[in-house]
């Protein structure tokens, strides 16, 4: 996520895009911690797109998946950047909490 606002910003005064290629889930993850603006994809000001796939039935096998397009979201590099820094703190006790848990298992 750093990434893509520490370049978002360049896109941004350049006037071009950055994509990001993610699955499915691992996106609607990442938008459950940081509720970032979704943008119809070819609206103006749009300096982040994320391309997001997801697992298919392979349709010319009996088993076995692929990897098909989902759908493509667009946000812009102040929504991702403001969503990021403002995001909904833990408390101090449920935050300690989650990292004697990480250092026990």
């Amino acid at each position: 996520m750093s990434q893509l606002i520490d370049k978002g910003i360049y896109h941004y005064h350049w006037g071009t895009r950055i994509v990001a290629v993610l699955q499915t889930p691992l996106y609607d993850r990442l938008r459950q911690a940081i509720q970032f603006e979704e943008l119809p994809p070819d609206r103006g000001g749009n300096t982040i797109i994320f391309m997001l796939y997801d697992y298919r039935r392979d349709p010319n096998r009996s088993e076995g998946y692929i990897l098909g397009l989902d759908r493509v979201v667009g946000t812009s590099h102040n929504s991702l950047m403001t969503a990021s820094l403002y995001q909904l703190v833990p408390s101090k006790e449920d935050f300690h909490k989650r990292i004697l848990a990480n250092l026990s298992s």
